[in-house]
């Protein structure tokens, strides 16, 4: 068969069909294809074609996925657990997604602390979370609101906790009262994702300084492949009765070429913490 320069270009247009959630791209195949995705209830995928618009759009099942044209892309959204098959059409061909959407795979809670609350996000389902950003309400004991905050709790693989506080100051607070929002969270579908917190060293370490005593964070592996390990530990600080006072979280990534982190700075412990605890170490190899 002879290939034209006009059929190559229409070729490795196709090829070009791209895939992204939260600003991640992943390569989709050639015009007329078929692909499998699964997607949370909540999440939005948002699919375009270089070199052509994409200029029809069909959901079999709206409830559970829904789809829309938006400035030439196709705009998927997961809406309750189920599947649907999901077209999309331009002057390329055709690519059909079978869409499995799951519940959302994580949940929050709270845990009143001294003048504050810790916010708890246990990942429950998917492979890896890079990221959950949150809205804590702070209200009165009518449930009136008073002060508003954004929290981001980020690296949590399968199964895994990550911790975060916010305090309030303000008079008449009822720490029980605090609303929390899932604002939005992101996770890539371009990876592969593995547990990787038994082959990483995570310590941290104590260090006097002017303004009390501080805890610093590192971490170490033997890692010599492609990808990056992402790490994260938390620390939960307790006074002499037992009540939390804050928690303190360190991350960074490492990789083949850089595969020890110290924090030279390190972070102070709360005014009269007697003793503090890790409660978590994170360690997922992307690749």
């Amino acid at each position: 068969m002879k290939i034209t320069k006009k059929s190559l270009l229409a070729l490795v247009l196709s090829l070009l069909m791209v895939v992204s959630i939260c600003s991640v791209s992943v390569p989709a195949e050639a015009a007329s294809s078929k692909k499998s995705v699964t997607l949370y209830v909540g999440e939005v995928l948002k699919v375009w074609a270089i070199g052509g618009s994409i200029n029809k759009v069909s959901s079999n099942k709206k409830k559970v996925c829904a789809v829309k044209k938006k400035s030439g892309d196709a705009i998927l959204t997961a809406k309750k657990p189920g599947k649907a098959v999901v077209t999309m059409k331009n002057k390329r061909g055709t690519i059909t997604y079978t869409v499995t959407v799951k519940k959302k795979p994580f949940s929050v809670t709270t845990t009143p602390i001294k003048e504050g609350v810790m916010i708890s996000v246990k990942n429950t389902t998917a492979p890896f979370i890079s990221s959950v950003s949150l809205q804590v309400t702070f209200c009165d004991a009518a449930g009136n609101p008073i002060n508003q905050s954004t929290r981001y709790v980020d690296y949590i693989g399968k199964g895994q906790t990550g911790y975060e506080d916010v305090y309030c100051y303000d008079a008449g607070i009822d720490f029980t009262k605090t609303q929390v929002k899932v604002l939005e969270w992101s996770r890539s579908l371009d990876y592969k994702y593995k547990n990787y917190a038994s082959k990483v060293n995570m310590s941290w370490t104590e260090e006097p300084s002017t303004y009390g005593t501080k805890l610093k964070f590192s971490a170490n592996s033997n890692y010599s492949g492609k990808g990056s390990i992402y790490i994260a530990s938390d620390v939960i600080c307790y006074d002499g009765a037992g009540q939390i006072l804050g928690v303190i979280t360190g991350s960074a990534y490492l990789y083949s070429a850089k595969n020890v982190y110290t924090d030279t700075y390190g972070v102070t412990l709360p005014d009269g913490t007697v003793r503090y605890e890790v409660v978590s170490k994170r360690a997922i190899l992307k690749y």
